[in-house]
């Protein structure tokens, strides 16, 4: 996998007349699965998935747009979106975390 962190200011979208959109991070290989029902109050674990089992694979985008995050999946190929979640503010529950020990390597 490979991941940029340097930021970039890329095309502008609608989220009002004077905010800049800037590329914050980027992933050009992630994978998204089908989470399970939640075992405990622990949370989700990575470990708990089937990884050969994913859902869809893309590229992961974060942006800023003035004071909204956003969060991009697309087609790293034809740039087709498959999901965004914008998160509004801190702590939001727009994302969940997610315990990835012993899975990267």
């Amino acid at each position: 996998m490979s991941a940029s962190a340097a930021p970039v200011a890329v095309q502008r979208i609608a989220s009002g007349p004077t905010d800049t959109e800037v590329l914050l991070w980027t992933c050009q290989e992630m994978y998204v699965y089908q989470i399970p029902p939640l075992k405990n109050e622990s949370g989700h674990r990575a470990n708990d998935w089937d990884v050969n089992k994913w859902l869809w694979s893309g590229k992961l985008s974060v942006f800023s747009i003035g004071n909204v995050v956003q969060v991009r999946l697309t087609d790293p190929t034809s740039g087709a979106l498959f999901a965004m979640c914008p998160v509004n503010e801190p702590g939001s529950k727009a994302i969940d975390p997610v315990a990835v020990e012993g899975l990267l390597q």
